[in-house]
């Protein structure tokens, strides 16, 4: 995360990771978390959410640009990113989740979106052993209850909004170029198999050990 999170509303964003190998790491950030509830943070036992989460992060506060984050975390810039032999490209129109999940459908397990990206639709988009990996170019709204297992990338900023009691759920990682706004309860939910998974099936760009990003 580049920029600031902001968080509003009942429930909070909640990031979890208790696997003891990333040491629970949980979210660097370059701004600062406004609005989090830290009974929403959840880690290994005897850790603290300032062990956790960090905020102002050097490494993130000196990247010049949202193209710098990138490189930093995905391994190459974006413009040779976007065409990895696997990769497939999309252009939505409002909402993209029936579009992001008859790609899915079709084999395709790297999705690469020009401009903003919509998420409003309630479904399953991958899954635990057999992830999806979604690259927005511009910022990225998602609304509603819904599920990704894998990773969401964004050059942009994201804005993340679900008022009602169904889950909003990322089973994975999220790399964000800008800033981060949510409202109401929604929650990344780091697990091992997902990274190890994106590892070996898609490449060496995945190099993140905690939930969203981590600078050691």
């Amino acid at each position: 995360m580049r920029g600031d999170v902001d968080s509003s509303g009942a429930g909070g964003l909640g990031l979890h990771n208790t696997d003891a190998r990333s040491a629970g790491m949980l979210a660097a950030v370059g701004g600062r978390w406004n609005g989090i509830v830290d009974g929403r943070q959840e880690s290994v036992p005897g850790t603290s959410v300032a062990q956790t989460i960090v905020q102002t992060d050097g490494a993130l506060q000196r990247s010049v640009d949202a193209e710098a984050v990138f490189k930093m975390f995905m391994g190459t810039g974006s413009a040779r990113y976007k065409e990895h032999p696997a990769l497939r490209k999309l252009s939505c129109d409002g909402d993209c989740t029936t579009a992001l999940e008859n790609a899915y459908k079709a084999g395709k397990r790297i999705v690469w979106v020009d401009g903003t990206l919509d998420i409003g639709s309630n479904k399953v988009l991958g899954t635990v052993g057999d992830p999806m990996v979604i690259v927005a170019s511009g910022k990225v709204t998602l609304a509603g209850p819904f599920q990704l297992n894998g990773m969401l990338v964004t050059l942009g900023d994201l804005d993340w909004n679900n008022a009602g009691a169904a889950p909003s759920v990322i089973n994975g990682i999220v790399l964000v170029g800008g800033a981060m706004r949510t409202e109401g309860r929604m929650d990344i939910v780091y697990q091992q198999l997902v990274a190890d998974n994106l590892r070996n099936r898609m490449g060496s760009y995945v190099r993140v050990p905690g939930a969203w990003v981590d600078n050691r």
